[in-house]
């Protein structure tokens, strides 16, 4: 059914903006966010969610259950593990298959409302007590925002964003505009469109995708073959902020 009433959401990058969404458009799926973070010189990747989702974060890794719990900084750190098969070394003798296993440790801070999650690599819980407590946690009506401690040995390595389902445009991935992320810009003139400039361009395999710069934010828009030709009228009646 078509959507006619102008609607609202706000979702909060794990970096702390404020992305905020307008439009008579279908907003009502839920978001995440993915923040890339350096920490103890690795490279982490953690993902914010809504709290209903974190166990389906972690059985997406293949660990079926979070089998132990930690109280920290006003939510609880659940832990689990499993041992993950490279499934592209399936056809190989069962001995290549034992050594290519992984043992993934996944990772779910929960709040009221919303969910951090990380994984790791043949690692043990007081890891992720590490790592979570290097972090100021805060969370917002609209999401979770993380900021480094002072001396936590912790940093931010590249901006947050959020990553959202829009029915009959595609999947959203927005960033604040900023210096770092205007770099994905392509070097030519765009569509003028009420709510920002578009751009169309293709992937390697042949489908479209589109990158809109509005004022304050950069979206790029995944749409699936029945979403292309309309994609770009109703991105027209998007309006996408990001402050903060």
């Amino acid at each position: 059914m078509a959507v006619t009433e102008t609607r609202r959401v706000a979702h909060r990058t794990l970096d702390g903006s404020l992305i905020t969404l307008t439009g008579a458009l279908d907003l009502s799926r839920p978001y995440s966010s993915i923040m890339r973070l350096n920490f103890v010189k690795r490279l982490h990747e953690l993902t914010g969610v809504e709290r209903r989702f974190g166990e389906d974060w972690a059985r997406s890794l293949g660990v079926r259950r979070l089998t132990e719990e930690f109280r920290l900084q006003g939510g609880r750190l659940r832990v689990g593990e499993a041992l993950v098969r490279d499934e592209s070394l399936r056809d190989f003798p069962a001995h290549h298959r034992r050594r290519a296993a992984d043992r993934v440790m996944a990772a779910v801070w929960e709040g009221r409302r919303h969910s951090v999650c990380a994984h790791f690599y043949h690692a043990e819980p007081a890891d992720a007590i590490r790592l979570f407590d290097a972090l100021r946690i805060t969370e917002h009506p609209e999401g979770i925002a993380l900021a480094p401690k002072r001396g936590g040995g912790a940093a931010v390595a590249e901006t947050a964003s959020v990553a959202k389902d829009v029915p009959g445009v595609g999947l959203l991935e927005i960033t604040p505009l900023n210096r770092e992320t205007a770099r994905r810009l392509p070097g030519r003139r765009g569509t003028r469109l009420p709510t920002g400039e578009l751009f169309r361009d293709t992937h390697e395999d042949g489908g479209v995708y589109f990158v809109m710069a509005t004022p304050t934010a950069l979206v790029t828009v995944l749409p699936d073959d029945q979403e292309v030709r309309r994609a770009p009228a109703r991105l027209g009646a998007l309006s996408v902020r990001a402050a903060g």
